[in-house]
């Protein structure tokens, strides 16, 4: 298993992503205690690769930059689980990782945006590169190593009546143990 650094900009988005779901849930962040969640997810990826690769680097001072277009759509949250599963996969490496504060939040953040997505009618589709399991209708639009000129998926061709038929279809195809 191999780790990197994941950029500035994907902790940007997992930052802003958890400052929303707080405040969905009646939550309010000060200033502070969002940079030290941004520091946390930082030193948390920076400690993975540092265990990974017997390295002791660590993360240069950066203030944390909000995602001033996020809204819980589905394009942002689909691109949020991508940002989520690439975070983990990259912070995974340290053996303080299960326990820690940062695999905690960032699990939390997966079932909230997993539970947006749900609530919005979104639906799953089989896995694009595994014979097993799901993942979110457009995640093969999304960016594994999110940077912010690099955009939102589009997803727009997903309309409710395309997403009606595709949930119907994989209601039929069930009965024989597939999915569309």
């Amino acid at each position: 298993m191999s780790a990197w650094i994941v950029s500035d900009d994907h902790i940007d988005l997992l930052t802003t992503a958890v400052d929303v779901m707080a405040a969905y849930q009646g939550r309010i962040h000060t200033p502070a205690e969002i940079q030290g969640i941004f520091d946390m997810l930082r030193q948390s990826n920076y400690d993975s690769v540092n265990f990974r690769y017997s390295e002791h680097e660590e993360p240069t001072p950066r203030a944390f930059q909000r995602l001033k277009d996020f809204n819980v759509t589905a394009a942002c949250l689909v691109q949020t689980r991508a940002a989520i599963d690439c975070y983990e996969y990259q912070s995974c490496e340290h053996p303080g990782w299960a326990t820690s504060e940062a695999y905690k939040l960032i699990v939390n953040l997966g079932e909230w945006v997993d539970a947006k997505l749900t609530e919005g009618g979104w639906v799953k589709v089989p896995r694009r590169h595994s014979r097993e399991g799901e993942e979110w209708l457009g995640m093969g639009f999304t960016t594994w190593g999110w940077e912010r000129q690099l955009g939102l998926p589009n997803l727009d061709e997903y309309t409710p009546e395309r997403l009606a038929g595709i949930r119907k279809a994989n209601e039929t195809m069930s009965k024989y143990g597939r999915q569309l």
